[in-house]
C-alpha cells in the first residue's frame, strides 16, 4: 500500500496513523526515520501482524513485527531489485515526504466524506499507486491544515542526580551499530534493564520497552556477556556505563523504594 500526502483515506495512511497512536515504539521510529513511501502488510490466521516500511530513496526497508502490543523493528534491509521499479514509481508520484507528526493530530469534527476508505487487505499485500494529485503535506481526514514543518521532538531532561553521575563518567562512548542503535554488553554483576534504561534513555520506565525489543522475559536477571540493544530513538546518553556509575545508579534505585 502506498502512503499519500494528499489522500488521508488511503488504507496505508489510516493504518500507520492508527498504529502510531497506539504504539510509542512505532511513533518514535517514524519521527526519527521519517514516514515510508509504501507499506506492506502481512497477517496470517494465527501469526502476528507484520509490516514492511519501504524507503526506495535509500534502497532500504524495515521489517516490523507486532509482539504483545509493541513492535519489534528490524533493519535497515536492502530492497530487492525487482521491487525497486514499482517503489520508485510511487516515490516519483509523491514529491514530498509525509508529515508524520500531523497524522496524530485530532482536528475539530466536520461532516464526514461520502466515500468510505478502501478496505485493508490482510493476506495479499500489494503496492497501490496513489492518485496523481498536486503535492501537499499530510492532511487530517476531517480538516485540512496549512503546511508546516513538524516540531522537533523534545529530549527528556535527566534528573538532577542522574545528570551529575553522567557528567562525572569518563567521556567514552558505547558501541553504536551501523544503523545508529546503541549496543550494550553486560559487564558487571547487578546490571538490570531498569539500570540500563535509566542510564541510556534517562528514564527507567523504558525498561519494559527494552525488554520487548530485546525479547527478554526476565529483565531483572542479566548475565555478564548478555547484549542489550537500545534503539536510536530511545537513546539520549551514549556514554559507556562504568562500575562507578552502576553503583551510583543502584543507590538511586534503593532510595526510590
Amino acid at each position: 500500500m502506498a502512503l499519500s500526502a494528499d489522500n488521508p483515506y488511503l488504507a496505508g495512511n489510516l493504518l500507520v496513523s492508527k498504529e502510531m497512536e497506539r504504539s510509542p515504539e512505532l511513533k518514535g521510529f517514524v519521527q526519527h526515520r521519517g514516514a515510508p513511501t509504501a507499506v506492506e502488510v502481512r497477517k496470517d490466521a494465527f501469526g502476528p501482524l507484520l509490516m514492511n516500511f519501504f524507503y526506495p530513496e535509500t534502497r532500504q526497508y524495515y521489517n516490523l513485527e507486532e509482539i504483545e502490543g509493541g513492535w519489534i523493528i528490524n533493519g535497515p534491509l536492502t530492497i530487492e531489485p525487482e521491487r525497486m521499479t514499482d517503489l520508485m514509481r510511487l516515490s516519483r508520484s509523491t514529491s514530498e515526504p509525509i508529515d508524520a507528526a500531523q497524522a496524530l493530530q485530532h482536528p475539530e469534527p466536520s461532516p464526514a466524506p461520502t466515500t468510505s476508505p478502501p478496505p485493508l487487505k490482510s493476506f495479499h499485500p500489494e503496492l497501490v499507486k496513489p492518485p496523481p494529485t498536486a503535492p501537499a503535506s499530510f492532511k487530517s481526514p476531517l480538516k485540512s491544515r496549512p503546511r508546516a514543518a513538524p516540531p522537533a521532538p523534545e529530549l527528556p531532561a535527566a534528573p538532577v542526580g542522574l545528570e551529575s553521575i553522567i557528567a562525572a563518567a569518563p567521556d567514552r562512548s558505547a558501541e553504536i551499530s551501523p544503523r545508529g542503535d546503541l549496543v550494550h554488553y553486560v559487564t558487571y554483576p547487578g546490571e538490570t534493564l531498569s539500570v540500563l534504561a535509566r542510564w541510556y534513555t534517562l528514564d527507567r520506565q523504558n525498561a519494559a520497552r527494552l525488554a520487548r525489543i530485546n525479547k527478554m522475559t526476565n529483565p531483572d536477571e542479566l548475565a555478564v556477556g548478555d547484549i542489550v540493544v537500545i534503539p536510536s530513538y530511545l537513546t539520549h546518553n551514549q556514554k559507556l556505563l562504568t562500575a562507578e556509575a552502576l553503583k551510583a545508579l543502584q543507590q538511586i534505585a534503593q532510595s526510590e523504594r
